[in-house]
């Protein structure tokens, strides 16, 4: 008979949660003490928040895109419009949540009277 190997057991769980053919209660089945139980469930729980949250990032990022599109043309024709401060008031949203997206060049290349008053909401810079 073959010796049995736990952690290379929780290994093989872990590559296969990492790719979606195992879910999180499987993983944690493959535990063997209640104290792995444990911390099994912990990290299962911590890495789906994760995901959950990288998903809500990239989610608010192309949204971003878009309203930073849809400002700079605005902008460009008609600022200071009801619709521009309603684009602005989203993106100003997203960026408080996500503080990141300042430095991409979606941001970068609203325009300048938009950025500043981008700065001064969400960083209280002004």
């Amino acid at each position: 008979m073959m010796p049995f190997d736990n952690y290379s057991e929780w290994e093989e769980a872990n590559i296969l949660f990492d790719k979606a053919q195992m879910s999180g209660e499987q993983l944690i089945d493959t535990a063997h003490t209640l104290q792995d139980k444990d911390r099994a469930k912990e990290w299962v729980k911590k890495k789906i928040e994760a995901e959950t949250l990288e998903q809500a990032r990239l989610s608010a990022f192309e949204q971003f895109q878009q309203i930073a599109g849809d400002l700079s043309a605005n902008a460009e024709t008609n600022g200071g419009t009801p619709v521009e401060e309603q684009l602005f008031t989203v993106a100003a949203q997203i960026v408080q949540q996500f503080p990141e997206f300042i430095g991409t060049p979606d941001f970068q290349g609203l325009p300048p009277r938009v950025k500043t008053a981008m700065a001064t909401v969400v960083c209280g810079v002004g």
